[in-house]
């Protein structure tokens, strides 16, 4: 799987893609970059929305969007295989 930021495009290896939001793809940039370190909600809040007042709920609803974007290619991320 690639991942392009600046189009924030996912593509897998049959060529099928998926344009991430503007807030997933923050997300998942933020993971990236964190790889193998813990990412707290607070990491979260400042930033993708750049403050702390975000509520709980928006954040797990942010967190299940990427993650149905991730799974709707039928490849699974590097991360499952």
């Amino acid at each position: 799987m690639i991942y392009d930021k600046p189009s924030r495009t996912i593509t897998d290896s049959q060529g099928r893609q998926r344009v991430l939001s503007p807030q997933c793809g923050d997300l998942l940039d933020l993971l990236m970059e964190n790889a193998g370190e813990i990412v707290t909600r607070t990491d979260m809040r400042l930033s993708i929305w750049g403050h702390q007042v975000v509520s709980e709920d928006r954040i797990n609803h942010l967190v299940c969007r990427l993650r149905k974007e991730l799974k709707s290619l039928p490849e699974p991320p590097p991360w499952q295989n």
